[in-house]
């Protein structure tokens, strides 16, 4: 595999993603051979041979009304529904949902209007503010948990 390899692909119009896929997978086999020692690192071919940048693009997000319509489907007089609200709003928070489901009510600060997320990707607490409907809603579950 070589540089030319890679505009061959290119010019059959092959995606980024593809041909990444492609070279991660050539450069594990020759890992593999130089682990198993049937060759060694300056005998590997795709030790000089980088990925390809790809652009990100961005992410289609809900309208307004798709979100009104999204947080009026849970029934506010069930139990169940007043748990699925509590969550959509926290998770409106922008918050991941691991890190809702690791929420203590010792971590919620009304006073300050904040949540303390310490079941977070990079191991490192953060404060999450919280609006004061946010607040209301966290009541109104924790009231009918019995808490």
């Amino acid at each position: 595999m070589n540089r030319s390899d890679i505009r061959y692909m290119k010019s059959k119009n092959c995606k980024t993603v593809t041909i990444n896929t492609r070279l991660r997978e050539i450069r594990a086999f020759f890992n593999f051979l130089v682990r198993e020692r049937l060759i060694t690192k300056k005998q590997n071919p795709m030790s000089e041979i980088k990925l390809l940048k790809d652009r990100k693009c961005a992410v289609p997000t809900y309208t307004n009304d798709e979100l009104d319509l999204l947080f009026k489907q849970p029934n506010h007089r069930k139990f169940t529904g007043i748990r699925d609200l509590t969550i959509m709003m926290l998770l409106e928070t922008g918050i991941r949902a691991s890190e809702c489901i690791g929420i203590n009510i010792k971590d919620i600060d009304y006073s300050r209007s904040r949540i303390l997320i310490q079941n977070t990707k990079g191991y490192k607490q953060r404060f999450v503010p919280i609006q004061d409907r946010m607040k209301e809603q966290l009541q109104r579950y924790l009231s009918i948990r019995e808490y």
